[in-house]
Order: structure tokens, then sequence, then C-alpha cells
């Protein structure tokens, strides 16, 4: 297994982004009786976040296939969809294991050079204590872009409780993050 391959595609991502805006359509166009908001309330009115350029998608801890056929994209035969095979993603991670950690995120605006890495860390006596962590790898993307990373993770170190894995992208003076808790046994 290369355990800092990315793999990306860009089949698809036009009916993706075509369901996204239908999707979109359907919640915005809502008849007016259902929009409608006083001028106290429009005017107390959070203002929308700005919508990220790179997407995280999912981080995931999984065991390490001895095969070497997972992770994949599009490793299921006749599939009429774009598919990702990674391990069966892991909550309880054992003291001493070996753990692959999958990354995957979605390109909406951006087009240039982005650096990827993965965090495991921990709260331990007030302080938050990195476990484990590394920069996978720098790439260069374009909107549209859809991008899966792999990487073998150190053993799990004796610390029982819960932790927090984390995915992080950095692209330009932009981060994004994506995070899953993780239980160490």
């Amino acid at each position: 297994m290369n355990s800092n391959r990315p793999q990306g595609k860009r089949s698809g991502m036009i009916a993706m982004a075509a369901a996204a805006l239908a999707m979109f359509t359907l919640t915005v166009g809502w008849p007016a009786s259902a929009q409608a908001q006083t001028g106290e309330a429009a005017s107390n009115a959070a203002t929308p976040a700005a919508i990220p350029a790179m997407l995280p998608a999912s981080i995931t801890a999984g065991a390490p296939d001895p095969a070497g056929k997972v992770p994949t994209i599009n490793g299921v035969p006749g599939s009429q969809v774009e598919n990702l095979d990674v391990s069966f993603p892991l909550a309880l991670l054992a003291h001493g294991t070996q753990y692959v950690y999958s990354i995957t995120v979605q390109d909406n605006s951006y087009t240039g050079s982005c650096t990827v890495s993965y965090a495991l860390t921990q709260v331990q006596n007030a302080k938050k204590v990195t476990l484990d962590s590394a920069v996978i790898t720098k790439f260069n993307t374009a909107p549209g872009d859809v991008f899966l990373w792999v990487i073998l993770g150190k053993p799990i170190p004796n610390s029982p409780g819960l932790a927090t894995l984390e995915g992080i992208f950095k692209c330009g003076t932009n981060k994004n993050t994506i995070q899953s808790t993780v239980l160490l046994q």
C-alpha cells in the first residue's frame, strides 16, 4: 500500500453539483409565507457563514488491509456511481495497534496548492496533547476535484480515553478541518 497515495476523480462532479443546487433550490424555494420574518427577526438574524473553498468530507481510522486492496476509489466492479472503498471505520482504537487514516475532501472553489495533514489529539490534565500527527502531502487542486489520502499512523499509545482524530487542509491562507471522536483502549 502506498501510504500517502492521493486519488482524485472529476467525473460525475457536474451531476453532484447539479444535485446540490437542486437541494439548495428546494431549501430556499419555500413559499414566501414559510420564509417570512418580522423586521426585528430579520435584523437580528446571523450573517450566513462563508462557504469554504475546500470541503472536508470524512476522516476515518481503519485496519490496514494486508492484501493492499483497500483503500481505493471505484473498486466495486459494475457500480454505476463513484465510490470509495476503505476498511470499515473504527471508533475504538487499541493500544499498540497501527491504523490507516483515510481523509477525503472536495474542492468547491479553490485553485492552487494545498497541504493535507492529520492529528490524533487528547486532552490530558487540561492540556491538549498530540499523540500522532503528520503532513500527508502537498497537492494542487482545482474546483470539482475530489481527493482521498491514506496514511499508516503510528501505533496507538497507552493513553486510554476519548481522543480527536482530525484532518487538516491548508490552502493559501485558509484552513479547513474535519474531526472524529475516537476511544483509545
